[in-house]
């Protein structure tokens, strides 16, 4: 017959039990946040069905701006259990007019979960009353702080109805204490690693040039938006699987070596690797024009590790300058000079560019002239190398 000491062993043993698997789940959100949801769901039925809350607010200029001026403007991303997202806001206003308890000690809540008092009137009025909340402060910890101001947390709310939470139950929220610290962490990490993705695919996009990342497999683990066009038109080259193709089926063949040794080749700084390759178009139309080289180790943080060697394929026919009002503001040019270096940019003559604008001959070469005045340039093939090398070339989401 089991005894006392039985009972308390396995008490034990199944808090420990759930303790783990509670971690388990927050390391789990950590990298996949709509598993918060299973965390405050699991945390919620052992204590008692209370509602909870926990903000995820990624430190950085703006969220603490945010939270110091303005914190309503910018919540971060948060999960609850049991609370109204209406009444988000009217914690916020509360909150930006003096704290809705009296007992806030930052780095005691920072330390651990501690209980919270002395509520201010408005709070169990407007906040907690309406949603069915227990008339008391919530338990609180806090992940992140700026000047003395919350910036990621958690509160749990006793519901009208439910069990108060046991002191031996804060004590076993105090266990979990480094954990969700250590998955705030990760989650800020994981955070600024997509921010730097999306500000590296920002600036590739604006290229003229097709850019594409292989990995050792050959195959693109990255494309800016100019290569995405051009294996779109499959006109030479394409996408297979993932893996650039050649339609020529021999000029394929050392494409695919030249990948090949770009990937297993050492890059190193200071060193200039790449071979060069014209791809010849199945339309008929001027060859691409294509480099390709091993990569150096891309940024820490970034999640293109695996990209081994670098492919760059520019379009000859393709728009290089979007739009001539950037030309007009980096060199002081009249609309018609500005449209004139323009075309040349793209590789037209002069005279295609007069017949093609409906001007004559000596009206372009006059133009051609004050372009010429105005960019410091003597010879066009040097405009041209002047316009495709500068700042003019990069596109913009509208102009394509």
């Amino acid at each position: 017959m089991a005894g006392v000491g039985d009972d308390a062993a396995a008490r034990a043993m199944g808090a420990e039990s759930f303790l783990l698997g509670l971690i388990d789940h927050i390391y789990a959100a950590a990298v996949a946040p709509e598993r918060w949801e299973t965390v405050l769901a699991e945390l919620s039925a052992a204590l008692g069905d209370p509602a909870i809350y926990i903000s995820l607010r990624i430190p950085g200029p703006r969220a603490e701006r945010a939270v110091l001026s303005a914190p309503e403007t910018d919540p971060g991303p948060v999960y609850r259990l049991h609370l109204d997202p209406a009444y988000h806001a009217v914690f916020m206003r509360l909150s930006t007019v003096g704290f809705p308890w009296a007992t806030f000690d930052p780095e005691e809540l920072s330390r651990r979960f501690s209980r919270t008092q002395n509520l201010s009137a408005a709070f169990r009025e407007e906040f907690l009353k309406p949603q069915g909340l227990a008339s008391e402060g919530p338990i609180c910890h806090l992940l992140a702080t700026v000047g003395g101001r919350p910036m990621a947390g958690m509160m749990i709310y006793r519901r009208e109805g439910c069990r108060p939470i046991k002191d031996s139950e804060l004590a076993l929220l105090d266990r979990l204490v480094p954990h969700l610290q250590s998955a705030y962490a990760i989650h800020c990490r994981l955070a600024e690693a997509q921010h730097q993705h999306l500000a590296l695919r920002e600036v590739l996009d604006r290229f003229p040039s097709g850019v594409a990342l292989l990995d050792e497999g050959l195959r693109v683990v990255f494309s800016n938006r100019s290569a995405d066009l051009i294996f779109a038109l499959d006109d030479g080259i394409r996408l297979e699987n993932g893996r650039p193709r050649l339609s020529e089926p021999q000029q394929d063949r050392g494409f695919q070596q030249l990948l090949a040794e770009a990937v297993h080749t050492r890059a190193e700084r200071g060193r200039s690797y790449g071979k060069t390759l014209s791809i010849v178009r199945s339309s008929g139309r001027r060859s691409f024009a294509s480099m390709i080289g091993p990569l150096l180790a891309p940024p820490p943080g970034t999640n293109l590790r695996e990209a081994a060697a670098i492919l760059f394929v520019t379009d000859p026919d393709g728009s290089q300058i979007s739009t001539t009002e950037v030309l007009q503001g980096l060199y002081d040019l009249t609309p018609a000079e500005a449209e004139l270096l323009r075309l040349l940019a793209e590789g037209r003559s002069l005279e295609e560019v007069a017949r093609q604008r409906g001007i004559t001959m000596n009206t372009a070469r006059g133009q051609l002239k004050q372009v010429f005045a105005k960019t410091d340039t003597r010879r066009q093939g040097e405009l041209v190398r002047l316009v495709l090398t500068g700042v003019a070339s990069l596109g913009d989401e509208g102009g394509r």
